[in-house]
């Protein structure tokens, strides 16, 4: 899930938040990093302030689909 507000006009902030139902510390601690990872690789547009809520399939997805779901989900639409 993605939560969008607007934001500064020249760039993009991207926060992540990931609670304790999708697993113990360390699989949190995956999460996030997989999906900084990928923030940097995915076409994000700017203007905006993104609030990432994964869900627990974000551990295990192939990185490259990870990338395509932050992609699609930050998606101005």
């Amino acid at each position: 899930m993605v939560v969008r507000s607007p934001g500064q006009p020249d760039q993009f902030r991207i926060g992540l938040v990931a609670g304790k139902r999708i697993g113990n510390a360390v699989q949190r601690n995956r999460i996030r990093r997989r999906l900084r990872a990928a923030v940097g690789d995915a076409e994000v547009p700017v203007g905006f302030d993104y609030v990432l809520i994964p869900e627990r399939e974000a551990a295990d997805v192939p990185y490259p689909r990870l990338v395509e779901w932050v992609t699609a989900a930050c998606r101005l639409d």
